[in-house]
């Protein structure tokens, strides 16, 4: 969980940092597929087979 938050904190300082330089709807996206791949990421950390992992990644695909 700390390293979401530190994930989160960075996230914020380079939105503040991008803000004037990069369109308010193109970072949004941005940070949606980097959230995505992380989160995927963390799916397949932490799940210990294959079947678990797919039913997450479809669940997850399914509510974005």
């Amino acid at each position: 969980m700390r390293i979401y938050l530190l994930f989160s904190i960075m996230e914020a300082f380079i939105s503040l940092m991008l803000k004037d330089v990069v369109d308010s709807y193109n970072l949004t996206v941005l940070w949606m597929f980097i959230n995505s791949f992380v989160l995927i990421g963390w799916f397949y950390h932490k799940s210990k087979d294959t079947t678990m992992f797919m039913f997450l990644f479809i669940g997850f695909l399914l509510r974005l």
